[in-house]
This record gives C-alpha cells, sequence and structure tokens, in this order.
C-alpha cells in the first residue's frame, strides 16, 4: 500500500520509502529472514535495496524535496555495499540542498569554500545564520578574528560568538 502511494507521485512517502531501503527498515516489511541468510546474502541484499534508493532519492531532489539529500550522500560517498562512489554527485547534491535552504548543507557548502572562497563562505554561512543556525554563528565568528579569512572585526566577531552561545546548542562548536 505504501509502495503503491509512492509511486503514484505522493512526494513524502517517497521520501518515507526511499529512507526505508537505505536504512533496510525494508527487511522487516518484506519479512527478510536474515538469519537463514549468508554474510555474502545479506551483502547483496543490502546493495540491492541501496540501489533501489538511489533512483528515488534523485527523484526526490528533482523534485526540490532535499530532506533525504544526507542518506544519498552517504550512499554517493561511502561505497558501501559495494555501491559505487560518485564524490562529484555527493558535491552537487550539497549545492542543490544549500541553494534549497538546508542549513546544514549551506554551512557544509561554506565549509567547502573557506580556502578558495572566503566571500562566498561567508555569504553561506550569512545565509543559514538567517535561519538561526548556530555553527553558522561560530563560523562566522572565527572568520572575523585574528588569523580568520575574512577582515578583521572583533566587533562582529564577539557578536556573532555570543548568538552562538545565545542560541542554547552545544557550546564546544562556539569556542
Amino acid at each position: 500500500e505504501v509502495c503503491n502511494i509512492a509511486a503514484s507521485g505522493e512526494i513524502f512517502t517517497q521520501y518515507l520509502v526511499a529512507n526505508a531501503y537505505y536504512y533496510g527498515d525494508v527487511a522487516e516489511l518484506m519479512q527478510v529472514d536474515f538469519n537463514n541468510m549468508t554474510d555474502a546474502q545479506i551483502r547483496a541484499q543490502f546493495r540491492q535495496w541501496t540501489e533501489t534508493a538511489i533512483p528515488m532519492y534523485e527523484d526526490l531532489i528533482s523534485k526540490g524535496l532535499v530532506l533525504g539529500a544526507g542518506n544519498y550522500i552517504n550512499i554517493l560517498t561511502s561505497g558501501d555495499w559495494g555501491v559505487p562512489k560518485n564524490e562529484r554527485r555527493a558535491a552537487e547534491i550539497e549545492r542543490i540542498a544549500a541553494e534549497k535552504g538546508h542549513t546544514f548543507f549551506m554551512v557544509r557548502v561554506g565549509e567547502n569554500m573557506l580556502n578558495s572562497n572566503p566571500l562566498g563562505a561567508a555569504e553561506m554561512f550569512e545565509k543559514a545564520a538567517k535561519k538561526n543556525y548556530m555553527p553558522a554563528y561560530a563560523y562566522l565568528g572565527k572568520m572575523y578574528t585574528f588569523g580568520g579569512k575574512m577582515p578583521r572585526d572583533i566587533k562582529k566577531a564577539r557578536d556573532y560568538i555570543e548568538l552562538c552561545y545565545q542560541s542554547g546548542e552545544e557550546q564546544t562548536l562556539c569556542h
């Protein structure tokens, strides 16, 4: 029933089904008994499920839903279950997710730009900070301090670090 709803194009259900394949939760739905399988058979089954999830994640991304981007990037970068790596596509998905407003990926793209394009990195961090994403405040604060990637501005650095502390998140990122 759920797979039929996903096949009909209901986007959130597609996301749930893709994740069920990614995490192997389909084993329960399909009543797979791993006790009667060899290690090689289990690995092959997980590879098949992972390969089933890939076009689902691609479809979700093409429709603008980036909730599963992290799982898909993990598939593309880990090589788990023998699925070929594709670092270039993973980087593209990070950029797409950042453009769609996913704060984690805004910061991730910013991190990747720190050395080659500090202004671009600061812009990404600013976008994430506007959404109150604490790691963005921490990066911005560090960028405006001594040895940072932006012209030194201690007041700006202090303001960002204070916002980081006020966010209530794990404080170690704010140091």
